[in-house]
């Protein structure tokens, strides 16, 4: 198998390597120049890699330059406020804690987000964003909310430990995707174009609120698995 470094001297031109004298010099100034936390850059690999949190906000990034790979982040990994970015991928594979991406406007999917998130996914306030796919499969809490743009919840991790938000999703019309078990409440309200709750989670461990969705005029589609209040508008 080729090391990250053979690839990035096949997939990049030879100029790069000629004048910043070594990927590892490249990705050593990237890192000094967007990160805040400690991290350790693997020489054979290349990857960066933490035993704390690691946190890259209000940067002007479009995406993670294609020489910049993280591995394991053992605390929290922030990339949130960054208004311009466009893409996940680069992001660590696992993160121990949480995960934060919220407020990025211009993302319009979650692909290349951790595999394993230990913690609570954020990706809440993205503007653009159109559904959650490529999310981890299992979270802590899941915040989801006040994306303008949710049109679907497919993607969506498949277990949520605690609870799953997707409240002032103003484009969502129904809850297709969304996860199938929600350890503790479970929030789609506030969602203006709600239309059906078809697909929502087949367990809910507490609450289930739907309340101020105008559009939605019926409870079908709710499990009979929900341990705690539903809360609605429609009698």
């Amino acid at each position: 198998m080729k090391t990250l470094y053979e690839s990035l001297r096949e997939s990049l031109c030879e100029d790069f390597f000629d004048n910043v004298g070594s990927p590892f010099k490249s990705i050593e100034d990237w890192c000094k120049n967007n990160i805040k936390g400690k991290y350790e850059i693997d020489k054979k690999t290349l990857t960066i890699n933490s035993s704390s949190d690691i946190k890259i906000i209000d940067r002007s990034l479009t995406e993670f330059p294609s020489y910049i790979h993280f591995g394991i982040v053992k605390g929290d990994f922030y990339c949130s406020n960054c208004d311009l970015l466009k893409s996940l991928k680069g992001v660590p594979k696992e993160v121990g804690r949480d995960f934060c991406c919220n407020y990025c406007n211009s993302l319009t999917s979650l692909e290349g987000a951790p595999e394993k998130v230990g913690g609570d996914f954020y990706c809440s306030d993205c503007a653009s964003l159109k559904s959650p796919k490529g999310a981890p499969k299992e979270v802590g809490y899941l915040y989801c909310n006040y994306c303008s743009s949710l049109t679907s919840l497919e993607g969506s991790p498949k277990k949520v430990a605690k609870s799953a938000y997707y409240n002032s999703c103003n484009s969502l019309k129904t809850l297709v995707g969304a996860p199938e078990k929600v350890g503790m409440d479970f929030n789609c309200n506030d969602c203006s174009s709600l239309e059906s709750l078809a697909g929502a989670p087949k367990e809910v461990g507490r609450n289930f609120d739907c309340s101020n969705c105008p559009s939605l005029t019926s409870l079908e589609g709710i499990s009979a698995h929900i341990k705690g209040k539903i809360y609605s508008d429609i009698k």
